[in-house]
């Protein structure tokens, strides 16, 4: 399984480099660094927490892995996504993300 520590130290390595240019980007990189440090997406109870989808793309695209599909899911008083995806090796991975934090509008 991939270690979201492990890439949270590369991403955090990288933004100590960034010029005053990338600003932005590094700011992004270092908060999807700070995701990956909450929890290790392994189970329900370790899920990433995240606000938005695009932290949930920015941080599957962190892990290296593809997605195949997403399904919302209640697990005790939390509304999680259970990502199924594709490793860089081919390995099929469950990623876990606390989107309680979301925010959802009725349609």
């Amino acid at each position: 399984m991939i270690d979201g520590r492990l890439v949270a130290m590369a991403l955090m390595s990288m933004l100590a480099m960034a010029s005053v240019a990338e600003a932005g980007e590094a700011s992004r990189r270092l908060h999807i660094a700070r995701i990956l440090t909450n929890g290790d997406g392994q189970s329900p109870d370790s899920a990433f927490r995240i606000t938005s989808a695009a932290d949930e793309r920015d941080v599957l695209a962190a892990l290296k892995v593809e997605p195949r599909s997403r399904s919302l899911v209640l697990h005790e008083t939390k509304a999680l996504a259970k990502v199924s995806a594709i490793d860089e090796h081919g390995g099929d991975v469950v990623i876990w993300f606390d989107v309680d934090a979301m925010a959802f509008e009725p349609r």
